[in-house]
């Protein structure tokens, strides 16, 4: 073998006509870095298998590289340097024909399910060595529509999975709520009589927008209502809807996302939030007025130091007998002497107070 010195010393055309291969196999003893020589556009896979007794390849890496073929993988298994951890990677994507051609290859099993091209004859041959709650999470689809015991359970997750599918085998032991995520709203919607988890949907703005008509069609379903309050729709829905409320905070929800008219017009209709529309910056004396009492003939729970904030203080001062929040009304400006005289029993704050006479 030749040393440096001695390299130099060559006919520069026989260095020349050299291939990349043959100088450094010429020169190996220096510090090459033969791994990376696989990945070398000027290194051919030919090169490579050639020189497997010379060099000591990092068989990982070679399988990583394009250059590694059928050829490189029964090359390397012939000299026993295929370690089926070095496997997985390639056989998840290498054509399937080899996998079932050349069966002496200690393919993974793990990563030939993972091939997106396995077939229906490999899981009837290898039908007890299949983990099959995973080949049936990423099956694809034409493998899903074969007869293969799969886990219905975890079937229900994959995303090659359709609705024909779970239609021609109702039987099984699918799981609906993953089925509820993974369809899309419109095979839902076709088959409102499947037991789809309706409370899993995910209802936006859009969805409602769209939608509405759907829910109010399937109202009787456990639809997430409480989510449904927190959106806007048209009021009419509410009367087949308000049902479904049935917390406090529902109606919260509904207060805010209703305008003033509207919840005016229903104002006996419905369990509006009474706290909640007192802080509605257009409510009137009149109204107040009119909607102190319930059709139960109590009081209603109106908020008096929101009302007090909304109000002005002629109509304070013109409706006295009311129980407005006076800590609020002692940061009024201009209160008049006559009025604060005649309410001294009144809870005013006179810090405020002193400020504003």
């Amino acid at each position: 073998m030749c040393k440096k010195n001695d390299f130099k010393n060559k006919n520069i055309i026989i260095i020349l006509k050299m291939r990349l291969i043959d100088f450094v196999i010429e020169t190996k003893n220096l510090n090459w870095n033969v791994n990376n020589l696989i990945f070398n556009e000027n290194i051919t896979e030919d090169d490579i298998i050639s020189t497997f007794d010379i060099f000591n390849y990092d068989v990982s890496k070679i399988l990583k590289s394009k250059k590694c073929t059928i050829k490189m993988i029964l090359c390397l298994n012939e000299k026993n340097l295929l370690k089926t951890f070095n496997l997985y990677d390639i056989t998840k994507d290498i054509d399937f024909k080899y996998i079932e051609q050349y069966k002496n290859i200690k393919w993974p099993i793990n990563a030939i399910i993972r091939n997106q091209n396995i077939t229906y004859n490999f899981c009837i041959e290898n039908v007890k060595n299949i983990n099959w709650e995973i080949l049936s999470l990423i099956a694809p689809l034409h493998l899903i529509k074969c007869k293969l015991p799969f886990n219905y359970f975890e079937l229900s997750k994959n995303k090659n999975l359709t609705i024909d599918i779970v239609l021609n085998d109702l039987y099984k032991e699918w799981d609906w709520n993953s089925l509820t995520y993974l369809f899309p709203i419109e095979d839902i919607i076709n088959h409102p009589d499947l037991p789809f988890n309706y409370y899993l949907i995910d209802v936006d703005q859009e969805f409602i927008d769209k939608h509405i008509n759907f829910i109010f069609e399937t109202n009787n379903k456990n639809w997430n209502w409480f989510k449904i309050s927190t959106l806007k729709f048209n009021i009419q829905y509410l009367y087949y809807f308000s049902k479904h409320f049935k917390y406090e905070e529902m109606w919260k929800n509904l207060t805010n996302n209703f305008s003033y008219q509207e919840i005016c017009e229903t104002f006996d209709f419905f369990y509006w939030d009474i706290n909640e529309f007192s802080k509605n910056k257009n409510i009137t004396i009149e109204f107040i007025i009119q909607n102190l009492i319930d059709k139960n003939d109590k009081m209603r729970k109106w908020n008096w130091e929101y009302l007090t904030q909304n109000m002005n203080l002629e109509i304070i001062i013109k409706y006295s007998c009311l129980p407005w929040n006076y800590q609020t009304v002692s940061k009024f400006k201009n209160i008049p002497i006559e009025f604060v005289y005649n309410n001294l029993h009144k809870n005013w704050n006179f810090d405020d107070l002193s400020l504003n006479l």
